[in-house]
């Protein structure tokens, strides 16, 4: 049984078309959920980082994206360690630009609707 192609169903779905520079994501990361609403064009460098950032805070394939934050303070060597901070601020800084690419598929969205009203036949 052949994969499914979840960047040509993206592509012919919006009519776009886009190059490697770019990925289908899954938001609920369940790689089988294709459905439309489920897939978001993404930069792939973005995406990378995106995937860095919770990687690093312990999310796994399995977990869905969720990554367990433990926020307690605690003194190592003196200070307190800033490493988990930064990832946790380099992911939100992420997001918002995630979110951006969010915009743009509601957009697609609403023009992929306003042109399916267009066509339809009006019967008087």
């Amino acid at each position: 049984m052949a994969k499914f192609d979840c960047r040509q169903y993206y592509k012919d779905y919006y009519n776009v078309d886009f190059g490697e520079d770019y990925v289908v994501h899954h938001m609920d990361f369940d790689d089988d959920n294709n459905d439309i609403y489920n897939l978001l064009m993404l930069p792939r460098k973005l995406y990378r980082r995106y995937m860095f950032y919770l990687n690093s805070l312990g999310a796994t394939k399995g977990s869905k994206g969720i990554a367990e934050l433990d926020l307690k303070i605690e003194i190592q060597a003196g200070s307190i360690p800033t490493m988990r901070y930064k990832m946790m601020e380099g992911l939100c800084k992420t997001m918002n630009e995630i979110n951006h690419w969010v915009k743009v598929k509601s957009n697609l969205d609403m023009n992929k609707y306003h042109a399916e009203q267009m066509t339809q036949k009006v019967e008087f």
